[in-house]
This record gives structure tokens, C-alpha cells and sequence, in this order.
């Protein structure tokens, strides 16, 4: 499988949980098989466990991707890291499909030179979020990051730490409260329903928020 190609300069791939067309998603294999073609960056999804440890899962629970009905926030890592996740194509389990540590996600990014897409699962406090910095702090990769979310409130928290870091607001609605809000922190903006991307660049365009790149943020 290869990477699609754009012909345009300013537009970006960024693998969507790693490469989840081939490889189970937010593993390190999906993440890998990312890194090893031409993608911009990688996304993930942060989530933390009931002993504080920060993994990576989109979901809250494994019930799709495993089977097994466990919440993310009621397992400890080592109860997760015991679970074996399907196979993309054939719902059987596959040996080297587990819960992925962020730190390793930072790690594999570092590896194949891929920009970090860090979506907030939860809502973080400032601690939190001083904690996940601190992971990529300690493998010194935080210029290659971009923060995401549909939560306001970390990303808020999260400017106050970082003034010149990009951070992106995930939202579906097209109207002046986003864009003022967005104008406020200095923050991105993604649409995250592709039927309003074409209105959406126009109405950003046309407000001139700030001055961070725009995105349209879709799923091929």
C-alpha cells in the first residue's frame, strides 16, 4: 500500500492513527508501517489508565478492536498490554497488536522523522498535561509536535504552557464563535466533516483568525 499523492505543495498527509488501513490502528505496527513511507505526520489518541499511564487508544474501551469490554480508564497498563487486538482483516487475534505507551508513540515518530499529531482524548488538567509534556520533553521531540482536540479546556491550558507550540481545535461547526475562540488563543482550526471543508477554508479564509495553517481534516 502506498502513500496517495497530493499535487499541491501546501497540502499535508498525516496518517490517521498510524497507517489503519493495513495495520491495526494506533499500534506500533500501524505507526511503523507510517513511518517506513511518506506521510507527513502520524495522529494518535491519548488516553490515561488507572495506574497514570498514557497509552494510546481512540476508543474509551477495547470492545472493537479486541473484543474484550475494558475501559481504558478502569485498566492498569499491564492489564492492557496483556490483550491482543484483532487482525484488519480477519477478527482473530494478532500477537504483535497491543496497547501502545505514548512514550513509544514518540519514540516511533522520532525513529522515522514524522511529525507527532497528539489528540487529547480527555479532558487533562494541568498536571496532566505537564505530564505528557514531559514525555516528549525527555525524548526531545516537542518541536515536531502539533496538539489536537474537541476539548477546549486542555487546549487552553495547554497555550498558557506553550505560547508558540500549534495547536488545533477539532470542531464540526463553521460559525463566529469557533472562529473567535480560535482568534483568542492563537489556535488552528480542523473540520472535521468532509462534506464543509470547501465552506470551511472559505469562511476561515475570510475571517483571517490568525495566522496558523487551516486544515480540513478528513478520513480516505
Amino acid at each position: 500500500m502506498d502513500t496517495i499523492k497530493i499535487k499541491h505543495r501546501r497540502t499535508l498527509m498525516v496518517a490517521h492513527r498510524g497507517l489503519s488501513g493495513i495495520e491495526r490502528e494506533n499500534t506500533a505496527a500501524a505507526f511503523i508501517a507510517a513511518g517506513n513511507r511518506s506521510y507527513f505526520g502520524c495522529e494518535c489518541d491519548v488516553r490515561l489508565t488507572s495506574d497514570h499511564k498514557y497509552v494510546i487508544s481512540h476508543d474509551a474501551d477495547l470492545k472493537r478492536n479486541a473484543g474484550v469490554d475494558l475501559a481504558i480508564k478502569d485498566a492498569t497498563y499491564s492489564e492492557l498490554d496483556r490483550i491482543r487486538m484483532f487482525d484488519v482483516v480477519k477478527k482473530e487475534e494478532t500477537d504483535y497488536y497491543s496497547v501502545l505507551l505514548f512514550e513509544d508513540y514518540i519514540k516511533i515518530c522520532k525513529r522515522y522523522e514524522k511529525k507527532c499529531i497528539i489528540e487529547f482524548k480527555c479532558d487533562y488538567t494541568k498536571e496532566e498535561l505537564l505530564e505528557i509534556l514531559e514525555i516528549i520533553d525527555n525524548n526531545e521531540y516537542l518541536e515536531n509536535c502539533i496538539f489536537i482536540s474537541f476539548y477546549k479546556n486542555p487546549l487552553v491550558l495547554l497555550r498558557g504552557i506553550l505560547k508558540d507550540t500549534e495547536i488545533q481545535f477539532l470542531n464540526d461547526k463553521c460559525d463566529d464563535e469557533t472562529f473567535e475562540f480560535c482568534k483568542k488563543y492563537n489556535f488552528g482550526y480542523i473540520e472535521t466533516c468532509a462534506n464543509y471543508i470547501e465552506l470551511f477554508c472559505k469562511s476561515y479564509s475570510n475571517r483571517q483568525c490568525n495566522k496558523s495553517r487551516q486544515f480540513g481534516w478528513s478520513t480516505c
